[in-house]
């Protein structure tokens, strides 16, 4: 059943490839028992990775600037930039979890997220 929710997740999300060297890939549930599962695997990673905060930014290579803001109680959220370049603006009101997960050079994402769960990846060339 997780499986199912997690393939529905990953054929339902849109892709997008742009003439300026990016592609992103956003998984955002449509029903109930999805938004379950989603939050599950983000749960089960954040556990994995030791993320006990309710806002995380971690950044490897040089040039890079977060601003994760919150408002509201029992969400978490988690900006992982990895690379040069990137830019990451989120901000998050009410509970559920986020997470946005940059690789590559000089990508740029803005998300506001009210309530609810998602996962972005972004790898720039």
């Amino acid at each position: 059943m997780f499986r199912a929710a997690l393939i529905a997740l990953t054929l339902a999300a849109p892709v997008a490839a742009s003439a300026d060297g990016s592609i992103a890939l956003t998984l955002s549930p449509r029903t109930a028992r999805e938004a379950q599962a989603l939050q599950l695997a983000l749960d089960l990673y954040a556990l994995h990775r030791g993320i006990d905060g309710a806002a995380t930014v971690r950044q490897q290579g040089g040039g890079n600037s977060a601003a994760l803001r919150q408002t509201g109680t029992g969400g978490w959220a988690l900006i992982d930039q990895r690379g040069q370049g990137h830019q990451a603006d989120v901000a998050q009101t009410g509970s559920g979890a986020l997470a946005l997960f940059q690789s590559g050079r000089n990508t740029s994402t803005r998300i506001r997220q009210q309530g609810g769960v998602g996962i972005t990846f972004l790898h720039g060339w």
